[in-house]
């Protein structure tokens, strides 16, 4: 490398120092200025220079030391030549030069004298400001430069109000031409006109979006579970079983018109009795057990069903609708308004069922016949119950073969059967519908849940946020706020929404009610033993009880002295109607001792079904109600509402709950009354005395008799303990939300996106993190997540938060 003549030097200290040169001359005054290799070429020059334009010295805000310029002497270092400050002389600054030709020359006030000798300034100089001159712009300037962010140059920040009172003398300042002061404002209208943000940051709030399944995933699958009794393959079984009934009737009509009847009469023969006097029931009779399960099935997945509906008509009654059959006896009319049309015509098509079995116990007579002198008693079908049966039967095949078509492929919006309280609220857990239902544990009735939840139109299915693209699985409302949720002193808090604090009376920054711990009204209905014991079904309260009970002891009491008094059974009695058997094998006193006493025991069948069906569904949060809580396998994980009478007995005795076990087999052995009453009583000639008389089957009356007697006496297990009742009903989802909708139980990690049903039992049974033994749930007053008290179920016992209040310790 070719350097020329260039050498080394020392620096005098030891040390690298920055050396600061004062200049005397603004910069903001001009625009046009030569660096300090200039000077260094001209400096001679400049000072001979006797057109030089002259300016007034810009005085230093304060005095500098100048130790640090003695003490570093070198090559990079420049003299600096500093001017007493004078005002009858001109210095020229020795720094700067400016271009004569652009810039006006300006005259000093005074007659400029010679210059004076460069000395060094001392302490004492006191650099008085330039007279005539306002240097508040230029102090700004300064001071902005120094207190502005580093980046504030390649950022646009709004100016707020607050930051233009930092300078209130900016509007009646001048800027004496320097341009400052109108660069300031230009920049402030371009920052408000091009970033228009208000004084306060606003944050869009989280909302929820509906989506379809993301892709073939087995995080996420599709949405179309119907339980097994709804699949094609168990529809189009019942279907041909209806069919195989209605071929059979129509076989039998046809049998009995070309053979003078289907066979001859056998008075001893008991076999042929059961042929034709109990089987027909008998069957007619499970096919209308298994028609109630089925029923039971699709009551139980409609909710659902319309809540996963583009239809927002049909979403909003999806919280109304029963999730399983409550009354028997009278067909639920309402499902044509609240359920899809198609769907409530084939189930009241199946409540015509009920009529099948006392319509098959009369479907069989004996008729006499004369053929070629002989007289011979043979047993014939009775054509115009046979042709009512055929078109029953019919519309059922019908219905069934509908809701096969129904079914197949729909969209019901569930990944298993919703057959207990954990599978509900597993589609809870992440819901932001659950903040309208406040207070909604201490409603009376369904129509105070209407009259509040009315309007809503919640969906049911595949959900992502506005600021999340991760996809779950919950009820929701579309477009509302997610809920949000906050850890104070080692609790899960649910944030109120901003929209709802002034009606909440809530405190959304310190997270905490406004007013007092919880709502005061809401406090004393949940403490009230009066509306905390309110609800049970109408059939089950002490009155009716009683009544049944009573009423039913007379009764059978009234059956046993006429049948057993001067054996008025066994000896017959006289029929008071015609007992003749026609052409078409009708005899009205066959139908009327056949028909009537089977309907009276389907009645009393059908509305033993309704106590089964309530104990069955208020037995988990009759276990919930211990005072030392209940294991989720006896409370959240029970589906005694979703299985067959024979399932629930099984199931009953071996977790130990008698009640619903007797109270179940009871409901099955009550079938046996109209199957036994529409053939224990038969048209027979009784030669001692010349007379057709109505006498009974000894050894199915006998059985009728003992199943009557366990009938009433059962009528003493239905009375309800507290345990069983509730604040409400349970019958519909709005119901069974409200006593959880702020329970803790909801962001346990059980329910935490379980992937099966396996799964989920698997998380309920297992011990929860840094616990040893599973949790133990109750149904009493716990601390929500909202900080307020509620009433509903929850774990008995959390860290960090008040042990629950069961209140139902002494009243089992």
């Amino acid at each position: 490398m070719n350097l020329g003549n260039a050498t080394l030097r020392s620096v005098a200290c030891t040390r690298p120092q920055l050396a600061h040169t004062p200049s005397r001359q603004s910069i903001a005054a001009s625009e046009d200025y030569k660096s300090f290799s200039d000077y260094a070429s001209e400096a001679d020059s400049s000072l001979d220079d006797r057109t030089t334009v002259l300016r007034w010295h810009t005085p230093p805000s304060h005095n500098r030391s100048n130790t640090g310029l003695e003490n570093t002497q070198s090559e990079a270092t420049l003299s600096v030549h500093r001017h007493k400050y004078d005002r009858s002389s001109v210095a020229v600054p020795l720094g700067v030069r400016f271009n004569e030709a652009d810039l006006k020359v300006l005259e000093p006030t005074k007659t400029t004298a010679a210059p004076t000798k460069p000395t060094k300034p001392t302490e004492s100089d006191t650099s008085p400001p330039t007279p005539g001159t306002d240097d508040t712009p230029y102090i700004r300037f300064a001071i902005e430069q120094l207190t502005r962010s580093p980046d504030a140059s390649g950022s646009k920040r709004p100016v707020s109000q607050s930051s233009e009172e930092t300078y209130p003398v900016a509007r009646i300042i001048p800027d004496e031409g320097l341009g400052y002061m109108k660069k300031e404002l230009s920049k402030q209208d371009s920052f408000h006109s091009e970033d228009p943000l208000p004084s306060e940051s606003f944050e869009e709030p989280e909302t929820f979006i509906p989506v379809e399944r993301p892709g073939e995933s087995y995080l996420h699958p599709d949405l179309d579970f119907v339980p097994g009794v709804l699949r094609p393959i168990s529809l189009v079984s019942l279907l041909l079983v209806c069919l195989l009934m209605v071929g059979a009737l129509v076989f039998c009509f046809t049998w009995s018109r070309q053979d003078h009847g289907l066979s001859d009469y056998r008075a001893a023969s008991n076999g042929q009795y059961f042929v034709f006097g109990y089987l027909p029931q008998l069957i007619a009779g499970l096919l209308v057990l298994i028609l109630i399960y089925v029923e039971n099935a699709i009551l139980r997945v409609m909710p659902f069903t319309a809540m996963s509906s583009t239809e927002a008509s049909l979403r909003s009654k999806a919280l109304f609708m029963d999730l399983f059959k409550t009354n028997f006896l009278l067909p639920r009319l309402i499902l044509f308004k609240a359920a899809n049309p198609l769907v409530a015509s084939c189930l009241f098509v199946f409540w015509l069922s009920i009529f099948t079995v006392p319509l098959q116990s009369s479907l069989f007579q004996v008729r006499l016949f004369d053929t070629g002198g002989q007289r011979t008693w043979r047993w014939v079908a009775v054509e115009p119950v046979l042709w009512v049966l055929v078109g029953i039967w019919s519309i059922i095949a019908a219905s069934v073969l509908a809701l096969c078509f129904y079914f197949v492929g729909r969209r019901t919006g569930l990944k298993w059967d919703p057959v207990s309280l954990a599978d509900i609220f597993t589609l809870l857990q992440r819901s932001n519908s659950l903040a309208d239902y406040s207070g909604s544990e201490t409603f009376e009735g369904r129509q105070a849940f209407q009259d509040k939840l009315g309007e809503r139109a919640d969906r049911l299915g595949y959900w992502m946020t506005t600021k999340s693209e991760d996809v779950f699985y919950t009820i929701a409302e579309e477009g509302a706020e997610t809920r949000r949720y906050s850890i104070q002193q080692g609790k899960i808090k649910e944030k109120a929404p901003e929209q709802l604090a002034d009606r909440m009376g809530y405190d959304i920054e310190g997270q905490r009610p406004l007013r007092s711990v919880t709502n005061e009204s809401l406090r004393e209905k949940i403490f009230s033993p009066g509306i905390r014991y309110r609800s049970v079904p109408w059939f089950l309260r002490d009155t009716y009880v009683v009544a049944w009970t009573v009423v039913s002891f007379v009764l059978l009491l009234a059956f046993l002295f006429i049948s057993f008094f001067r054996q008025g059974v066994k000896r017959g009695f006289r029929p008071l109607v015609d007992t003749t058997t026609n052409s078409i094998g009708f005899s009205p006193a066959g139908f009327l001792y056949s028909f009537i006493p089977s309907l009276v025991g389907m009645a009393l069948f059908l509305s033993w079904q309704s106590i089964d069906m309530y104990f069955r569904a208020l037995q988990p949060f009759a276990n919930l109600a211990n005072p030392n809580g209940a294991s989720a396998a006896d409370s959240l994980l029970l589906d005694y509402t979703s299985c067959l009478p024979v399932e629930v007995t099984t199931k009953a005795v071996v977790s130990g709950h008698w009640k619903v076990a007797w109270i179940s087999f009871i409901s099955l052995l009550s079938l046996a009354l109209p199957i036994l009453g529409g053939g224990v009583f038969w048209a027979e000639y009784f030669p001692q005395i010349g007379e057709v008389r109505m006498a009974g089957r000894m050894g199915g009356f006998y059985t009728l008799v003992a199943v009557l007697i366990l009938y009433v006496l059962s009528l003493l297990i239905t009375w309800p303990r507290w345990k069983r009742y509730l604040p409400h009903d349970i019958c519909t989802l709005a119901e069974l939300i409200s006593f959880v909708y702020q329970s803790p139980v909801l962001t346990d990690a059980a329910f935490q996106d379980p992937r099966s049903k396996t799964d989920l039992v698997t998380r309920l049974l297992s011990h929860a993190p840094g616990e040893l033994v599973p949790g133990r749930y109750a149904f009493g007053v716990y601390f929500g997540q909202d900080g307020k008290e509620h009433l509903g179920v929850d774990r008995l016992q959390r860290r960090h938060y008040t042990d629950m209040l069961v209140t139902t310790g002494g009243r089992m």
